[in-house]
């Protein structure tokens, strides 16, 4: 929720009209997929509507990665202070947050990487590298 929150954000800070829509069959398939051991969520998307050049549109893509970054980052400093369980729903957050940030991040309309590798190279390089990286701490702590 948090990242389509920033899309929503980040597109009203350049007054381009957006709008979260929730999507209920998604919160339902998110449900059916958890039983069968896979973790996908789809509960809504932000709609935008106005003009949107390709640097505002790479910005407002990038919002909702950055915030899973953000989490995950975070929430892996946190983990390394605790211990028990709170360690371990840390580092499964940080997890989490670093795979949709991965997942959101592929170069594929209509996920956000498409959006932002058409703006800016260099910034879809350096969010990849860090959900990787991310992903990789995280996964390896969980194993």
């Amino acid at each position: 929720m948090l990242h389509e929150l920033a899309h929503k954000y980040t597109a009203q800070k350049y007054r381009i009209w957006a709008e979260y829509r929730m999507f209920p069959m998604g919160l339902m398939m998110a449900l059916l997929f958890s039983f069968m051991g896979f973790i996908f969520a789809a509960p809504g998307a932000v709609y935008i509507n106005g003009y949107i050049d390709k640097e505002k549109n790479g910005k407002i893509g990038a919002a909702g990665p950055a915030v899973n970054i953000v989490i995950s980052a975070v929430a892996i400093v946190f983990a390394l202070m605790t211990s028990g369980m709170l360690s371990s729903i840390l580092w499964m957050l940080a997890g989490i947050n670093a795979f949709f940030a991965l997942f959101n991040l592929l170069p594929i309309p209509p996920l956000d990487g498409s959006k932002v590798r058409m703006w800016s190279m260099p910034v879809y390089l350096f969010m990849l590298a860090c959900a990787i990286a991310l992903l990789a701490v995280a996964w390896f702590d969980i194993l």
